[in-house]
């Protein structure tokens, strides 16, 4: 199961800014002062460490640590299409 220890980690290896390991895990990353192209440079990141899957019509709601934990955490059927080894949403394409 990914942890939060493991988002945060993809965030320091995706974003080379000042700060991006300290932003809070209901912190929005916009409000955080990560754009775009961080946001989805994070989720590769993830996608290419742990092998969580986020569907392209599930990004705009990965946009936190809390979130993403809670998309990869979701059970399976739960409406995301993301995949990622060890169970969840995780387990459909795994």
């Amino acid at each position: 199961m990914l942890s939060e220890e493991q988002v945060r980690a993809a965030i320091a290896e995706a974003v080379d800014r000042a700060g991006a390991a300290s932003i809070g895990a209901d912190t929005d990353f916009e409000d955080a002062g990560l754009d775009s192209l961080d946001h989805a440079q994070i989720l590769i990141r993830i996608e290419e460490r742990y092998g969580l899957h986020v569907a392209d019509a599930d990004m705009a709601e990965c946009r936190s640590i809390a979130a993403i934990l809670a998309y990869a955490r979701r059970p399976a059927g739960d409406g995301g299409e993301g995949t990622a080894p060890g169970g969840g949403v995780a387990a459909r394409r795994a």
